[in-house]
């Protein structure tokens, strides 16, 4: 055996995390990749496994990893590798990593360096980076409780497909090797069922599409398929079965039960009943999708900000002649301005609030009805629209224009404006559903802000 000296070090750090069992895919495909091109390397690592049996001796297995071997302390012939092999190929593959592996490591008799037995290794790699292929990852997880027919998964735990998962709390973020991310939101039941899909049965399900070999991204739902474009969407299937999608970025494809396929782009909804054999459009989500969304979107899309309270009004004050913005605010308005506003929270939305700059105090203040008040930018505001006035009435209050800043993006005294993209408009002169000079009413569920 004849390694240089830093292949000899990658591939003493890549057994270890090996038998730890805490190997990424990215370094299970390293390891398949020396040790299939490598004699050096794949010797090393059959020496290194057959140390790690002897230092396991005694260990009793159990039969279910072993019947397949022969109970001899002599080289296998190639016929019985061979045998071997075809026996293995016909187990679960849960039962090829989780079981046999361990146990064909405890029985030192079998790691006789021969050729035979090399490629008996390999075929064990390979079945297992195979495996892991098709699965997914479980990078984060919030305040998770599964069922108790669900094997808890932990961090960086492998999701295997075929597997029924249910979800009874909080959500999971997941990694497929394909680069697709997604976020299930609890109550769940979900299953990988390969290497770009996997299906929903129940909850809601945020995907973030950005590879290409992610692209064709499939989720089925009990109504049919969605199938990625190069996207951000959402999927939510209700309790009965009724499934919806939104899509945030790019486009999908919409497949019914009946074979009929609709494409949906973004700032769009669809949703197809329990029952129903066609998707019709619908408005939006649920509510509770984009709350639960905009409370752990954490870490899948940190720019996508949802827009989840009922309640849509912004106040103005009615007398101001000048040029005002409509700014979002990730601290809530209510607790961000506790102090200065008491307004009806019942009516007015909690991120959104009208302001100005006070070009002779070089100020900003945020207004409140009949008021204003001093505030302090910070890094997380963003403005998202200008206002005008138009014509004043006949008690005063002038009457006002939107101009949206999507699609824009530069700086008014220090905050940022525009962004991406998103369904998000504002109407003005209307609150609570009536007409009312120098308010705001805002429509729509989300925007995505520029990537820092």
């Amino acid at each position: 055996m004849n390694l240089p000296a830093s292949l000899r070090k990658e591939m003493h750090e890549l057994c270890c995390v090996y038998l730890l069992e805490r190997m990424t895919v990215e370094q299970a495909a390293r390891l398949e990749n020396l040790v299939i091109n490598n004699s050096d390397a794949c010797q090393f690592f059959v020496e290194s496994m057959s140390l790690d049996a002897h230092l396991q001796w005694g260990a009793i297995p159990s039969a279910e990893g072993f019947r397949f071997i022969p109970d001899q302390s002599d080289p296998l012939s190639q016929k019985e590798v061979e045998a071997a092999s075809r026996r293995i190929a016909r187990l679960p593959r849960k039962s090829i990593w989780d079981n046999t592996k361990r146990r064909l490591l405890k029985n030192s008799s079998l790691f006789a360096l021969t050729g035979g037995l090399l490629l008996f290794f390999v075929f064990l790699i390979a079945s297992f980076l195979w495996s892991s292929s098709e699965g997914a990852t479980l990078v984060d997880s919030h305040h998770v409780v599964w069922s108790k027919e669900t094997l808890p998964i932990e961090k960086n735990g492998k999701i295997e497909t075929g597997i029924q998962n249910e979800l009874l709390e909080g959500s999971v973020d997941l990694l497929f090797s394909t680069g697709v991310k997604v976020m299930i939101t609890a109550p769940a039941t979900f299953q990988i069922t390969g290497k770009n899909k996997m299906s929903l049965s129940r909850g809601m399900l945020l995907a973030n599409v950005t590879t290409e070999e992610g692209k064709g991204f499939t989720v089925e739902t009990p109504s049919g398929l969605v199938t990625d474009l190069g996207t951000i969407f959402g999927v939510e299937v209700d309790l009965s079965g009724t499934s919806s999608t939104q899509v945030f970025k790019g486009k999908v494809q919409l497949t019914s039960s009946s074979g009929v396929k609709t494409a949906l782009s973004a700032g769009k909804t669809m949703q197809c009943k329990v029952g129903e054999k066609q998707w019709e459009e619908s408005e939006k989500l649920s509510t509770e999708f984009y709350a639960a969304l905009q409370e752990n979107n954490n870490t899948l899309k940190k720019d996508i900000v949802f827009v989840h309270r009922i309640a849509r009004g912004i106040p103005g004050v009615d007398r101001y002649e000048g040029t005002s913005y409509l700014m979002y605010s990730k601290t809530p308005v209510e607790e961000r301005f506790a102090e200065d506003l008491k307004n009806p929270w019942d009516v007015y939305t909690q991120h959104f609030i009208a302001v100005h700059f006070d070009e002779t105090t070089e100020r900003w203040l945020f207004q409140e009805n009949q008021t204003y008040h001093e505030f302090k930018p910070t890094s997380t505001d963003l403005i998202i629209a200008r206002t005008e006035p138009v014509e004043k009435q006949k008690d005063g209050a002038w009457s006002r224009k939107i101009i949206s800043f999507k699609e824009q993006s530069g700086s008014i005294h220090g905050i940022p404006f525009g962004y991406m993209t998103g369904d998000i408009t504002f109407h003005p002169n209307m609150l609570a559903g009536k007409p009312n000079a120098g308010e705001f009413t805002l429509k729509g569920t989300y925007f995505i802000r520029h990537t820092k």
